[in-house]
């Protein structure tokens, strides 16, 4: 009876050993398993931030382009009412009159 005690406990030991070298190679898939799944959303976080930040520098050119023909179109216009509204007329009449001043009557 001893004896079938003694064998009874080295067999629940001896399994005891088998269920903790399971449950830690159990434990290193995990942590594999684990650290292929991190890798893989690191992979994927950084795509999508490529994409984003690939549409955010296309929407900030295009927005740029916009202010830019905007500016431009402005600027065309305050140039045309700046020639239409100057009688350059007077400063045809005085560039004339120094150059035959100067050229024409030495």
């Amino acid at each position: 009876m001893i004896h079938e005690t003694v064998n009874a406990i080295l067999e629940a030991e001896k399994q005891a050993d088998l269920d903790i070298a399971k449950a830690t190679e159990d434990a290193k898939e995990s942590i594999l398993q684990a650290e292929k799944e991190a890798e893989k959303i690191r992979h994927d976080v950084v795509e999508r931030m490529k994409i984003e930040r690939k549409k955010t520098v296309e929407a900030a050119v295009a927005d740029a382009e916009k202010q830019y023909n905007q500016i431009l179109t402005s600027g065309k216009q305050n140039a045309q009412r700046l020639l239409s509204a100057t009688d350059v007329q007077k400063a045809v009449d005085f560039i004339k009159e120094k150059v035959i001043e100067k050229y024409v009557h030495c």
